[in-house]
Formats: C-alpha cells, structure tokens, sequence
C-alpha cells in the first residue's frame, strides 16, 4: 500500500475513532443532571490529574517501545494516543493496524506488535497488584499478605520482561509452522533491560499516585459522596476494568466493564453510589481520551507540515 493511500487510511481511522468515542460518550449521558458538581473546582483539578496520569502511559509506551527501535517522545505520544481511542471500535485491532500503518516505513510490524503485547501484559500485571493492594489495605488485611501481593507481582514482572517471555515465544515458535513460527521468532529478539524496566515501573508508580489523587478529588466535587472511599471504588474500578478487557467480549471491556463494577462494589457501597460510579467513570475517561485525541489530531498536523 503507497504512502500517501496510508497517510489518509491513518486520518480516516483517527477519524472514526473520535467519532464512535464521541457516541458512546453522548449514549452514556442519560440524566446530565446527575453528574453535575457541587463543587466544579474540584472536578477540574481532578480532571487534571487524570490527565497527567494518562500522559504517563504514553513515557511507558515510549519505554517499551525504545527497547526495540529508538524513536521521538512525539511518535510514541501520536501512536499510543490514537492507538488508545482506536480501542472503543469493534474488533479491538484498529489501534495497531493505525500504528502498523503510520510507522511502515521505519518500524516492523514485530516490532509495534511487542511493544502493546508488552505494554498490555505490564499494565494488566501491574494494575491488578496495585488495586489488590489497596483493596486489601482499606479491608485491614494483614502487611505481610499486602506485601507478598506485591513481590509476587515484582516476580512475575521481572520474570516476564527479563527473558521469560521471550523463552515462551520461542519455544511455541518451535511447535508451530510457517508465518506464525517466524512473526513469534521475531517477536522474541527484544532485548532484556534492567534498567529501563525499572524506570518504567517508576513511571507506573507516578502515573497511579495521580490517578489516586485525581479519585480522591472527586470525592471533593460530589459532597453528597464526602463519606464514600473513592480509593476503594477507585480500585474495584481498575479491576472491573481488567475483567472487561481480559474478557475480549466487546470493544474496550465496555458494558463488561460497568457490570464486573457492580457485583464487585455490590457489599462496599449503597446502590446509588456505584450506579453514580459506573456512569461517571465511562463519562469522566472517555471526555479525558478525547481531549488527549484531539491533541494528538493538532501533534499530526504540525508534524505534517514539517514534512
């Protein structure tokens, strides 16, 4: 496929991207009311923080990514952005084919491939161990059960990006034949880095105490939930969310998601709290992404006027 019919595949999809978050966000909002705030202040600062704790996830994604290729902050900024919003589409493929398309011509598709793969398995491992954690604090578990959540999650960590996963591609490279032996070869020649897997977990650690701090907030902006512990429903969400995900059953876990929510929080919290949660989490991330899309659009253009 020539440059320029994938210059404006990538604007098409960026396009429809936007489009079907902005549905989702109007199909959402059914009684607006609800979800306005006593206190604005409140929910603008939080909104914030929310949004520096996403904008971590695009340094990781650059992480990641620099292991394999060496590539600009912008680049990694414009493919994890667009590729993030591109996830509401049916079929959950659309943000890798967008970053396979944009980056053809410097990066391989193995390459783009291993660099979400990692991205995906680091969050899912990392979030789950963090909202464990925080359940099991607020519950009043003992320390040693917290901090053994904890090691074992650094242990599944180091074993999976120090080598282990690239051992497992291998050895189902070896069992398997023709196209699909040499993309997992392929996906297995990143190299291990110590170094840099622990400025990433750094990075996660910064990106959840904002995403903390952008929860707790809310609390503030809703007096009428002043006595909720948003920390709590803050990690039941995280984990509704990884249940929607791993389920692979609609785009982004939406609807999974709200439900997995609901029966988890269903004995921490009155019905009109996670009903109010449900809502206004989908609303509050997805107006975030949004915005943070809209700056990707406005990164393309000046990019594109460079070139």
């Amino acid at each position: 496929m020539s440059r320029p019919v994938m210059y404006w595949c990538s604007w098409l999809l960026m396009i429809a991207g936007l489009g079907w978050a902005s549905y989702l966000l109007l199909t959402t909002i059914e009684h607006p009311a609800d979800l306005i705030p006593g206190q604005w202040q409140w929910l603008v600062l939080a909104t914030f923080f929310l949004g520096l704790s996403l904008m971590t996830n695009v340094v990781l994604f650059h992480l990641f990514l620099s292991m394999q290729k060496p590539v600009t902050l912008a680049m990694s900024a414009r493919l994890h952005l667009v590729g993030q919003l591109l996830r509401y589409l049916p079929g959950r493929i659309w943000g890798v084919v967008y970053q396979i398309g944009l980056t053809r011509d410097n990066l391989s598709t193995p390459i783009i491939v291993r660099t979400n793969l990692d991205m995906m398995m680091f969050l899912l491992i990392g979030n789950t161990v963090v909202a464990i954690t925080l359940i099991g604090y607020r519950s009043g578990w003992p320390v040693l059960l917290s901090a053994g959540i904890v090691l074992t999650g650094f242990s599944i960590v180091g074993f999976v990006f120090l080598g282990g996963a690239n051992r497992l591609l291998r050895l189902t490279a070896s069992i398997l034949p023709g196209q699909i032996s040499r993309l997992l070869q392929a996906l297995a020649e990143t190299k291990a880095d110590p170094i840099r897997l622990l400025v990433v977990s750094g990075w996660f650690a910064a990106g959840w105490l904002l995403y903390l701090i952008a929860w707790q907030m809310i609390a503030q902006a809703y007096p009428i939930y002043a006595e909720v512990d948003f920390v709590n429903l803050c990690a039941l969400y995280t984990l509704a969310s990884i249940i929607g995900i791993v389920s692979a059953i609609t785009p982004a876990g939406l609807g999974v998601r709200e439900a997995a929510f609901v029966i988890l929080a269903g004995a921490r919290a009155q019905t009109d709290v996670i009903g109010f949660i449900a809502v206004f989490g989908r609303v509050w991330l997805l107006t975030v992404e949004i915005f943070l899309m809209l700056g990707a659009f406005g990164m393309f253009l000046m990019m594109g006027k460079k070139q």
